[in-house]
């Protein structure tokens, strides 16, 4: 047994212990947001804005609200979280309201707290905005009226149990009059005002689950409890027309107002009818709408547009629009209507999670905006035939995913993603380039052929970094690697003399990131190397526990084992060793590495959290969240930790405080008490969007303060280059090639021929050419390079008197660009202005900023350049050969140093990449 870091922490949960709110549970990770979280139970409501011409919808989620654009459907708002979940939830035009327990919050911009209507009683089920009032019935029948502006209690009437109210509607133009429905059949129109009971209308015996306002005046339609829908005129208590609905209990009612004599009715099945008042009959069916009741349904004013809702965490827009009067999906919002069971990150993918429920789908959920969240479908045998019937009846539906892996590498290519199934030992694929399952089921044929392995189960999953290879576990034992493009098997990974990997389950499988080496653990309690290729048995690490999961960190080669005694043993596959040992002190769920593999973030059955730290091998941060937890996992920059949860449908990030602030990462105290931390809410886009300004502002990033400005130098004896761009001084050899390059071609212009060219006698005459001009005479032009005056450079050499001033020289060539300095050092020259000594001081120059070490890049370039132009007049004068060797011995000081520190630096880093923690 080699030498292994072990570490212990006893920590005492308090049971029963609520979230804390004043107080950060975590120092490293905060509540961000929520993901996947669209509608719940509570029937939506709407309200349509004049100014912006446009109607928002509002629904219920859990203990706060979301508000859609019906334009797009689009998130824009989400209110501030309550105390408990919402009970109820009205609107009217300018107020949004809740309830929770007794309490009522009147909303402003769905989160501005304008109003609360507090009272005895008990808790609240119903709301209707009343025109200045406000009418709320709570559990004990009680029906209480509020004067909305002074939030005073203005009435209370108590009904006994055989008038149970289940249904509240204000008709229009009725002043202060309200509808009351009951559980018992009969319903009563109430003056509010007065106090006075109007009328009762004996009803038909079913209880009242809807009453809606019709497009007509004194009609309304009544949705009772056995599927019947009456059209009912309330001002001569008449009933107009009557309806069937086969599907039982009525969850709610619609009227179309865009001119359509349309009504929309739903039912538990989720299956939608539309009914032609004009005619009295059924027009079309919309089935399988949603995957449950259709609580909520809204017809947008004018707008041949409907909305629904319903507990599948599902808002549709329907537009009804075809030839046969029915309604189409035009846009949808929708989560898992089942709690999701594992998450992960699409591996390279910052912004991507990928999630699995127990409704049998595969999502994928954007960190950045809902507008880029992809639905992949239902797990399915025949996506055909499911198609065809609907998925909601689909006799082929998978169950559903425990585990699946992803590889992004060829995802464009082939199916990405493969999946294993609960009680199933076929495997799916899934392409997450086109949303969708793949076309092939991984079974081996030993499945089929062998009757004591009929009932195998796949455990474990995964895919190779090149993306090619699926690797499959199950619980008898067997490893086995199939091509995920074409779906045929590769090879078995089994022992000699042995038909399988491990004598009991395979709990984990992983494949390193360069494919030479695949590791699978199994309760027989040993932890398995296979040579990738060819399936050979390299060796194995015994473990003093069995163990329930496997995670590899593939970029550092770690390998982390989760163990049924509560432990963690962390194994480095190159040398195949246990370096350290975490005792969790329970049961893991799931564990995830940081990116950089420093942490090791371990979720446990007992509703915690614990971040590891490897090197150290102690736990430097523990806290508990209030719901137990399902699966875990850290993206691949390092910003956001994702966490799903029991009874949950959603996903929860918690940002890593610290990449944005100084945190503290000292081990824990062994009597370390955890504290609980409150599951983060929702959040638009517009909402992250100010809090990041609140906390920019919060911070001072927004304050004007003065500008640090970097010296030149850190220090002497560092070598500092310039803030030049390239562009100035990386050309410089080559100006020459360049201006040919890009020199303009002029053509040459042809000479005028006489009219009559001369010719010589005889019998072949031929034509006399003009004879050419003396090509040897003199030219009169005088020769001015004497004559040339300096340049600004060679003026400045010469006048310097120190080396200051000559440092002065190259920071005047730092001004010019690259033509300019190219003139400037070939004007140095004796023939062009220059003289001997110029040349020497700008040498002496150059040599001064070497020994300063500073504007390194271009001193070189300036250098290049002057040898490269002036180096024959160099070897004909002794004082320019001379300097120009201290240049050479300075420039081999430089080197020498400086590739010292370079190699220093590969062979630092070369340790820490192949040493073991």
């Amino acid at each position: 047994m080699p030498d292994v870091f072990e570490i212990e922490v006893e920590q005492e949960v308090e049971k029963g212990a609520e979230p804390d709110s004043s107080l950060e549970a975590s120092k490293i990770f905060h509540g961000y947001r929520s993901l996947g979280f669209v509608c719940n139970q509570i029937p939506l409501v709407s309200r349509y804005m004049e100014r912006r011409k446009e109607c928002f919808l509002t629904t219920a989620i859990g203990a706060t609200t979301h508000t859609y654009a019906s334009s797009r459907l689009q998130l824009v708002n989400v209110g501030v979280p309550h105390d408990r979940d919402i009970q109820a939830l009205a609107a009217d035009k300018f107020h949004t309201y809740t309830a929770v327990g007794n309490l009522i919050y009147a909303w402003k911009r769905g989160s501005e707290l304008q109003k609360t209507y507090s009272g005895e009683g008990s808790d609240i089920r119903l709301l209707l905005p009343f025109g200045y009032h406000l009418i709320s019935v709570d559990a004990d029948n009680a029906l209480k009226v509020w004067d909305i502006d002074s939030t005073k209690l203005f009435l209370e009437l108590s009904f006994g149990s055989t008038f149970r109210i289940s249904v509240l509607l204000h008709p229009k133009t009725y002043v202060n009059k309200a509808l009351l429905g009951s559980e018992n059949g009969a319903f009563q129109l109430w003056n509010l005002r007065t106090a006075k009971q109007i009328h009762t209308f004996n009803g038909w015996g079913e209880p009242v689950t809807v009453l809606t306002q019709s497009p007509a005046v004194d009609v309304v339609g009544i949705g009772l409890a056995n599927g019947d829908i009456y059209i009912h005129n309330i001002k001569f208590d008449e009933t107009i027309m009557k309806f069937s609905q086969d599907w039982g209990y009525i969850t709610s009612l619609a009227f179309r107002t865009d001119g359509s004599s349309i009504m929309i009715s739903g039912s538990t099945e989720g299956h939608m009818a539309i009914w032609d008042l004009e005619e009295r009959k059924i027009v079309t069916q919309v089935r399988d709408g949603h995957r449950g009741p259709v609580t909520g349904m809204q017809c947008l004013p004018n707008e041949p547009i409907m909305v629904t809702s319903s507990p599948d965490n599902a808002l549709k827009m329907w537009i009804f629009d075809e030839a046969d009067g029915g309604a189409r999906q035009l846009k949808l919002r929708e989560g898992h209507s089942k709690p999701p069971t594992y998450i992960r990150f699409h591996k390279t993918s910052n912004e991507m999670i990928l999630s699995a429920g127990q409704d049998s789908t595969l999502r994928a959920f954007s960190t950045v905006a809902d507008v880029l969240n992809r639905n992949m479908g239902q797990a399915s045998w025949n996506r055909k035939k499911a198609k065809r019937v609907g998925i909601k009846h689909d006799p082929g539906k998978l169950p559903p995913i425990t585990k699946f892996d992803s590889e992004p590498t060829r995802q464009k290519e082939w199916d990405s993603i493969a999946a294993c199934h609960s009680g199933l030992s076929t495997v799916s694929t899934w392409h997450y380039d086109c949303s969708r399952m793949g076309d092939h089921k991984l079974r081996h044929q030993r499945f089929k052929q062998d009757a004591t392995l009929k009932h195998a189960i796949s455990t474990s999953v995964s895919l190779s970094a090149c993306g090619n290879f699926v690797f499959i576990g199950t619980d008898s034992g067997h490893l086995d690697r199939f091509n995920i493009q074409s779906g045929i098997h590769r090879l078995t990974y089994s022992k000699l003399k042995a038909d399988r990997a491990h004598n009991g389950a395979v709990v984990g499988v992983e494949a390193d990131g360069v494919n030479h080496v695949v590791v699978s653990a199994g309760t027989d309690g040993d932890v398995c190397f296979w040579r990738f290729k060819k399936g050979e048995f390299l060796g194995s690490v015994t473990l003093n526990a069995l163990p329930t999961g496997l995670l590899l960190h593939r970029e550092s080669g770690l390998l982390a084992v989760s163990k049924e005694n509560g432990y963690i043993d962390i194994i480095e596959i190159d040398t195949r060793k246990i370096v350290r040992r975490l005792n969790n002190n329970e049961l893991v769920v799931d564990m995830t590495f940081s990116p950089d593999s420093r942490w090791l973030v371990v979720a446990g059955e007992k509703k915690s959290i614990r971040v590891w730290d490897l090197k150290n091998a102690s736990l430097i941060d523990h806290f508990l969240v209030t719901k137990p937890l399902t699966s875990i996992t850290f993206s691949p920059s390092g910003d956001f930790l994702a966490t799903s949860h029991k009874e949950h449908l959603g996903i929860y990030l918690w940002s890593n405080k610290t990449l944005f602030s100084h945190v503290s990462l000292r081990p824990l105290e062994c009597n370390y008490k955890p504290t609980f931390a409150a599951l983060p809410g929702s959040r638009s886009e517009e909402q992250l969007k100010a809090e990041d300004k609140d906390i920019e502002d919060e911070l001072g990033m927004d304050v004007e303060t003065d500008e640090y400005k970097s010296p030149e130098q850190l220090k002497e004896d560092l070598i500092t280059l310039s803030y030049l761009p390239t562009s100035r001084w990386k050309h410089l050899l080559h100006i020459d090639a360049i201006r040919k390059l890009h020199k303009p071609k002029v053509s040459a212009k042809p000479k005028d021929a006489p009219f009559f060219l001369p010719t010589t006698s005889g019998l072949n005459p031929t034509f006399i050419l003009p004879e050419n001009k003396k090509e040897d005479e003199e030219s009169r032009l005088l020769q001015l390079g004497a004559l040339q005056s300096m340049n600004p450079l060679a003026k400045r050499l010469l006048e310097a008197a120190s080396e200051n001033d000559l440092l002065d020289c190259i920071q005047f060539l730092k001004t010019l660009g690259p033509s300019a300095i190219d003139l400037e050092i070939r004007s140095l020259a004796p023939d062009l202005g220059g003289s001997d000594e110029i040349m020497l001081k700008f040498l002496s120059g150059i040599e001064f900023a070497m020994k300063k070490r500073t504007d390194f890049d271009v001193v070189q370039a300036y250098l290049s350049l002057f040898l490269k132009v002036h180096g024959s007049a160099i070897s004909e004068n002794s004082d320019l050969v001379e300097k120009v060797k201290s240049l050479l011995e300075q420039q081999s000081l430089d080197w020498i140093k400086l590739q010292k520190e370079i190699n220093y630096s590969l062979c630092l880093l070369s340790f820490m990449k192949h040493s073991v923690l």
